[in-house]
Order: C-alpha cells, then structure tokens, then sequence
C-alpha cells in the first residue's frame, strides 16, 4: 500500500462540526433583539397608549365605535339621475373638506380634517 492510496481523515475544527448550531443560535439573538427594538419603539413612540386592542382597554373598546349616523351612497337601487344626484352632493360635500385645508398646515392632521370618526358631513367653510 502506498501512500497515495491512504485517505488522510477529514479533520473538522470544533466551528466546523458545530456552525448550524452556532448558526441558528446567532439568528435567534439577532431576532430577540430586532423585537426588543420595536417593542421599545412601541412603547416609546405612544403607540401603545392608543392601541385599543390591548386587554386593559377592553372597557373603553366599546365607546370607540362608530356612530351609524353616517350619511353613505345606498350602493344597491336604481342608478336614475336622483341616485347621481345624491351621490355628487355626498361627495362635494366630503371633498370640500378634505380641500379646504391647507397641506402643510398643522390642522392637516386634525381629526376635523381626517374625518375618521367623525359623522358630520357638512363641509366646512
């Protein structure tokens, strides 16, 4: 037998044998961290103080609904001119507000200008 004939054995360093391990390891640190950076944003940022989905503001979750006095296009009938009608008098009276404040103002913002839960569809003037 010569020595080309005998394999050497593969000799693995500790890192070798152990990388995926190692691997897998280094991947949950990384995503323990990247949470506890966007909880810590979370809490920092306000968010949290809004978020009616958190258990403690299960009380307060039912006063936060819509009120159903929301004038809204009927989206089932007869499409006539009075149906037209109706439906350009809802719009304009929405657009009105949503144009009749200025873009980088502050009031931009406010929830008179949002219209998120508000039910008056007057536009302002």
């Amino acid at each position: 037998m010569s020595e080309l004939d005998i394999k050497d054995e593969l000799v693995l360093t500790p890192w070798q044998r152990h990388r995926f391990l190692v691997m897998i390891a280094g991947v949950v640190m990384v995503a323990c961290f990247l949470v506890s950076v966007a909880l810590g944003l979370y809490n920092s940022s306000g968010a949290s103080q809004v978020d009616l989905s958190r258990p403690e503001y299960a009380a307060i979750r039912t006063q936060a609904t819509k009120d159903g006095n929301d004038k809204a296009f009927d989206s089932t009938g007869t499409l006539d001119e009075k149906a037209i009608q109706s439906f350009k008098d809802l719009y304009n009276a929405r657009a009105a507000k949503v144009v009749g404040v200025d873009s980088f103002d502050a009031a931009a913002l406010s929830e008179e200008s949002l219209q998120l839960m508000s039910s008056d569809t007057t536009p302002a003037n």
